[in-house]
């Protein structure tokens, strides 16, 4: 078995996600005959390219097609579960603009004005 973690690779995967039943961890796990006739005898590892280019691209498959098609189908899969984190991120990032970087917010000094608040 390989881990590969995707939560910095699909779009709103952080924190916690849930549904009507409550919080849940995704976890995804594929198997294959492909995988099998490809394990290593002392199964910890596997004999697959982790890319490959050229002329073989087309007829071998590599860990990096295989991680692009997964993770395409798990953000398919997880795109409802994770519309609320992604809406939760923009409402940070408006309001982190509309506070932080708004140059009409508070008052604004002029060059070479003491600050009074210090």
């Amino acid at each position: 078995m390989q881990e590969i973690p995707i939560s910095h690779q699909i779009p709103g995967l952080f924190g916690k996600i849930s549904d009507e039943a409550g919080e849940f961890i995704y976890t995804c796990y594929i198997s294959s005959d492909y995988l099998d006739d490809h394990v290593r005898p002392e199964r910890t590892a596997f004999d697959i390219a982790d890319d490959i280019g050229g002329i073989l691209e087309d007829v071998e498959v590599s860990f990096k097609d295989m991680q692009r098609h997964v993770l395409a189908r798990s953000k398919q899969y997880l795109s409802n579960y994770l519309s609320e984190n992604l809406k939760a991120g923009r409402e940070r990032i408006n309001e982190l603009l509309r506070t932080v970087f708004n140059p009409n917010h508070g008052r604004t000094m002029r060059a070479g004005e003491p600050d009074r608040n210090l």
